[in-house]
């Protein structure tokens, strides 16, 4: 500023200096002084203070950049109290500006990088269709279609404190977080969750209470849950001792550093056995197919079975049936029509081995009312135990009494094992969803949009959306694919008409939409298996705000499709990055008491 301009006022306390940025912060108008000064003393104290504020502002703002960083780096890879010795290592070694412990890094997580993300996240939400997965602890896992990256994302929503483990509390519980963060439950058409009863009961379950608040929204059971319970519960039919076989190490543990030595081969570690763990019957019966009898021997004789390997035999074609359909469901990404079909034929595969081809039904509809009785059974001779299991079964020349014994106990793993494979109810609408498959949808003799199943979850202009139904069959699409089926309604979505709107929104929202309907749990699981490797037995006073923070700095990384090598905080971060964050911190701390354990996950 030139000396003209603060001789006019310069010989008193000009209070426009206050509104001035990086002045304003360092002056303050005094009633007791009276006396005029210099015009050049002031015009030099107000340019050094205008050099000394913008210079300040710059460094603090290139050092909270850089605490930022690495409170990121801390929320994603390790835990909060190593920050304490790497803070004052990066001090001392490369940056003395850095002042980075437990509490501030704290206070960074969870009121700066945590808040801005799940703000980011939520607005990209915004008003459309989404599918929200819920266990019983009400981790809550969102998956929805996002016009900012085009792409169909499921990612963690939050952590809820229960007030109670009632299916009302539960669904009440659940529908006031969705309220709190911005999210209408009318918008849901979709909720998948586990098979236990408190959720997904007849008479009182969370699914029926949310169902009074949203009557179109379409229970999910987890497929790859339920099939896991069907191995587990058909293997029961099975000998009893086989499953001490099955866990059994390769020949006793006591043994193996001078057998490993002997042989210089490496032994198999030891798989255990789990109802809910997802494969593991699969991974625990593969390795015993290579071993000997000789190699098990102890076990074979406690098991009082002298054919152990013919169960063994069995069940590995099985296994691995289910196992493929379990990764099948399990994938990110996929070609959910073709999942229906695949698990139909799974079906079908199941029923033609026990039951009389005359009893099974010819359309998929019929399937649910097939009824698995003896007279519709096939005679233990027909039955279709596999061709491995035949030829074992020759080489062995087992009495006659024992064969058949055997071939019972096989057969009644099948019939258990189609029992216990039960397809949802509204299988009927999960198949009309093969309707926005790209093959259907340009085909010149679909159905008409009034014959689709899944209509009714539609909220909009019905007009339009016939329009568009019709219209974009005559559209030459690059992506025509059912395998791609994301990308070719991506496509659609994206596709703008001379005038720059697009002409298929409608349309493609709601073929997107139902494409990110979950069709497992996997995304909760993984959220538990990040859960458990954030709060763990050392680590259990960790808070729920804590956990929840640290969540959703990985999970929103893991949206934008970064780490934290790749991270930059926004102007809203450096806003919130003050003194205040310590406050908000220190009433979290006495809201959650001592901090002591709470339980693992």
């Amino acid at each position: 500023m030139s000396l003209s301009k603060w001789a006019k006022y310069g010989k008193k306390y000009n209070t426009d200096w206050e509104k001035e940025r990086g002045i304003k912060e360092w002056i303050k108008a005094h009633p007791l002084m009276t006396q005029r000064l210099c015009a050049v003393f002031v015009t030099l104290i107000i340019h050094e203070l205008t050099n000394f504020g913008v210079t300040v502002e710059k460094k603090n703002e290139s050092q909270q950049i850089k605490e930022l960083k690495l409170a990121s780096y801390i929320a994603c890879h390790t835990a909060i109290t190593n920050v304490d010795h790497l803070g004052e290592l990066i001090q001392a070694t490369f940056d003395p500006s850095i002042k980075l412990h437990r509490t501030k890094c704290t206070a960074i997580i969870n009121h700066v990088i945590a808040p801005c993300m799940f703000r980011e996240f939520l607005a990209d939400i915004g008003e459309k269709h989404t599918d929200v997965a819920a266990t019983k602890q009400l981790c809550v896992v969102v998956r929805y279609f996002s016009t900012k990256l085009t792409k169909i994302v499921s990612s963690f929503l939050g952590l809820v404190s229960l007030s109670g483990e009632t299916a009302e509390a539960i669904a009440s519980t659940l529908v006031t977080f969705l309220r709190g963060v911005g999210l209408d439950v009318k918008r849901c058409i979709g909720v998948r969750t586990d098979g236990c009863s408190v959720m997904v009961g007849k008479n009182n379950s969370v699914f029926m209470h949310l169902q009074k608040v949203n009557p179109q929204i379409q229970q999910l059971k987890c497929v790859c849950h339920s099939i896991q319970l069907c191995v587990s519960r058909a293997v029961e039919t099975l000998p009893r001792n086989l499953e001490y076989l099955v866990p059994t190490p390769t020949a006793g543990s006591h043994t193996a550093l001078l057998r490993s030595n002997q042989s210089r081969e490496t032994p198999l570690m030891l798989v255990q056995m789990s109802s809910t763990r997802w494969l593991s019957i699969h991974d625990c019966c593969a390795p015993e197919v290579s071993f000997s009898v000789e190699q098990r021997f102890p076990a074979v004789l406690r098991c009082g079975n002298y054919f152990p390997d013919l169960y063994i035999q069995f069940l590995m074609p099985f296994l691995q049936e289910f196992n493929r359909i379990n990764k099948l469901f399990q994938q990110d990404s996929g070609n959910p029509f073709k999942m229906l079909e695949c698990l139909l034929e799974f079906f079908h595969s199941l029923l033609a081995r026990v039951v009389r081809p005359e009893r099974i039904p010819t359309s998929d509809s019929n399937l649910l009312s097939v009824s698995i009785t003896p007279d519709t059974l096939l005679p233990v001779g027909a039955v279709n135990y596999g061709i491995t299991v035949m030829m074992a079964l020759e080489e062995a020349r087992m009495d006659s009494a024992v064969e058949m014994s055997f071939k019972g106990r096989c057969r009644d793993f099948v019939v258990e094992a189609c029992r216990q494979v039960q397809l949802p109810a509204n299988v009927h609408l999960w198949k009309s969803m093969t309707a926005f498959s790209p093959r259907s949808i340009l085909s010149q003799s679909k159905a008409p949009l009034n014959s689709i199943s899944v209509l009714p979850l539609y909220v909009g202009d019905l007009a339009a959306l016939e329009t568009q139904y019709q219209a974009v069959a005559f559209h030459p699409w690059t992506t025509t694919d059912d395998c791609h089926a994301e990308a070719f309604w991506v496509e659609v979505f994206n596709y703008c008409d001379s005038s720059g709107e697009q002409a298929f929104r409608d349309l493609a929202q709601f073929a997107l939409s139902l494409l990110a309907m979950p069709l497992s749990n996997a995304d909760v699981a993984r959220l538990f298996s990040q859960m458990a490797l954030v709060k763990t037995r050392l680590r259990n006073r960790m808070g729920q705000e804590t956990l929840s923070s640290i969540l959703h700095v990985r999970y929103g990384l893991r949206w934008q499709g970064k780490c934290c090598r790749d991270f930059e905080p926004t102007a809203d971060m450096l806003l919130r990055f003050n003194s205040r964050m310590y406050v908000e911190e220190e009433k979290q701390t006495a809201a959650d008491g001592s901090g002591d354990a709470d339980g693992c996950f």
